[in-house]
């Protein structure tokens, strides 16, 4: 079962010292989110990371920084969608040109998880459960119903959104490839973000 780590959703630089550990231990993919830094501070955050990291993260925010850090991939969201990729013919091109970079997007609804024709990397349907991290993200999809469009989409499906260790085997028989940790990592406050990675990497790799 894939495992995806998310940045923290605060302002700290400081986290990437322990981004930089779950990477020493095993780390695969993660996803640098940080709404509101500027491009110097995501430079500041990429610097801390060692260079044979960098093809294992995902930017969503200024993308620029794909070349110079030569990341593996870069975050579609929905304004990227409607100003840089407006059509799929600009989508490929996009593809072609950077042939070793992918592509991840975020659904919230279930109509257009099997509506897109788009294959990417993979994708993340979010919120499947309460936020950890943001009051008032609540979980609103029936089991039912994420099995049935889950098995509909292109690409792979993540589980985004509330995730925990113990959500992981309930994740796998919904029918999702993998899931990703925002809140369970950052917010645990009896173990380290490393020691909660650790935990989720075992439990994910059971799965």
């Amino acid at each position: 079962m894939r495992l995806i780590v998310f940045s923290s959703s605060d302002r700290s630089i400081s986290e990437a010292k322990e981004v930089k550990e779950m990477f020493d231990h095993g780390l695969e993919h993660f996803h640098l989110r940080k709404a509101n830094f500027n491009q110097n501070e995501l430079c500041a955050y990429l610097d801390v990371i060692p260079k044979e990291y960098h093809k294992r993260i995902v930017l969503h925010s200024n993308h620029h920084l794909k070349k110079a850090y030569k990341l593996g991939g870069l975050h579609l969201s929905r304004t990227h969608r409607k100003k840089k990729y407006k059509s799929n013919w600009k989508f490929w091109k996009f593809k072609v040109v950077n042939s070793k970079l992918y592509f991840t997007r975020t659904y919230s609804k279930l109509s257009t998880l099997s509506e897109d024709k788009r294959v990417y990397k993979y994708v993340f349907l979010s919120p499947i459960y309460n936020s950890i991290s943001k009051n008032g993200h609540s979980g609103n999809f029936g089991n039912r119903s994420i099995t049935k469009y889950v098995n509909l989409a292109k690409s792979p499906v993540i589980a985004l959104g509330g995730v925990e260790i113990d959500k992981f085997e309930e994740c796998k028989s919904l029918g999702f490839e993998g899931v990703a940790l925002l809140g369970a990592v950052w917010n645990d406050e009896n173990l380290s973000p490393l020691q909660v990675f650790l935990k989720a990497k075992e439990a994910a790799k059971s799965l």
